[in-house]
């Protein structure tokens, strides 16, 4: 028969066994892309927020365009990633602003 004159906390030992086990896993999950909304954009894009919006219906292949993730069923549920505000920010960096199409809000003439 073995016997040992340690004195070995079996639970801690587990418990820290567990927190690395949980720590290591957690180090290996992807990092959070953050969500704002088209107001927080707009600032940190420094337009106003109906040029952000207008950047959301531009086709795909425009260098302006700007995806956006739909929260609800309402134009207010629409969220933009920050990754794609930094991908946004590095296609347009190079000076050369492509003009947005004119909408018919924009033709309408002030009295």
């Amino acid at each position: 028969m073995l016997t040992f004159n340690v004195d070995v906390d079996i639970k801690a030992l587990l418990r820290e066994a567990a927190l690395q086990a949980a720590r290591e896993a957690q180090a290996q999950l992807p990092a959070v892309d953050p969500q704002v909304s088209v107001p927080i954009a707009a600032k940190t894009l420094s337009v106003y927020p109906s040029t952000v919006r207008r950047y959301f219906d531009l086709p795909l292949g425009h260098p302006q365009h700007l995806p956006y993730v739909s929260t609800s069923n309402h134009a207010a549920g629409r969220r933009v990633l920050q990754s794609d505000i930094a991908a946004w920010q590095q296609r347009n960096r190079s000076g050369q602003v492509v003009p947005l199409p004119v909408t018919h809000a924009a033709k309408r003439k002030a009295k």
